[in-house]
């Protein structure tokens, strides 16, 4: 992902931005003003919302990597569902390879996420950049996430669980980015993505 350049006044107008294959996408910029990681089930809060365009199932961001979905927008403010959310499923995979699986929080380390699903035979290797996947319709490919902590094989040895160490802090986010998504048909591979808005 090429660098994204923070603005003095987040709230202006909207920027094209090229992400990984020359695609464009629409990103918005906005500040964090409610941060919740302590919780199962997290949420953040921006300074932007309807009057800016921003709208549900939009990918957040920052610098860093990513920080979850928009699930709800007022005219002036939107909820993200953070990636510390125990009922979110993203895609993602090994960065350089066609490793993917769902990224997952079990509601404990916000420093902390796992990568599950992943085949025995997969090349699993500790140090390993895990990005978004290409199968995703919500982030464009290769944003960052983090890198590989551990693996155990699990399901009577099928499958890996990886621990992922976040790229982002969790616990202090300042300024994010709204991303609006390529038009382009929809894949029939989506994220998995069930949530309670109930918090």
């Amino acid at each position: 992902m090429k660098a994204l350049v923070t603005a003095d006044t987040l709230l202006g107008d909207e920027t094209t931005f090229l992400f990984s294959e020359d695609v464009p996408y629409r990103v918005f910029p906005s500040r964090v003003i409610k941060n919740d990681y302590s919780k199962r089930d997290n949420f953040i809060t921006l300074d932007i919302g309807i009057d800016q365009g921003i709208e549900p199932d939009m990918g957040v961001v920052t610098t860093n990597g990513i920080l979850g979905i928009i699930d709800i927008s007022s005219n002036r403010f939107s909820r993200v569902i953070s990636i510390l959310n125990s009922e979110i499923s993203l895609n993602a995979q090994i960065k350089g390879s066609n490793v993917i699986g769902s990224l997952t929080w079990d509601g404990n380390d916000p420093y902390m996420m796992s990568l599950v699903d992943v085949p025995r035979l997969a090349k699993v290797t500790k140090g390993d950049t895990i990005v978004t996947g290409r199968q995703s319709t919500t982030f464009p490919p290769d944003i960052l996430i983090g890198t590989i902590r551990d693996a155990q094989l699990v399901e009577n040895g099928s499958r890996y669980k990886i621990d992922v160490a976040l790229f982002n802090d969790m616990t202090d986010i300042g300024t994010a980015y709204v991303i609006k998504s390529r038009d382009v048909k929809p894949l029939q591979i989506i994220d998995t993505l069930t949530i309670n808005v109930n918090e």
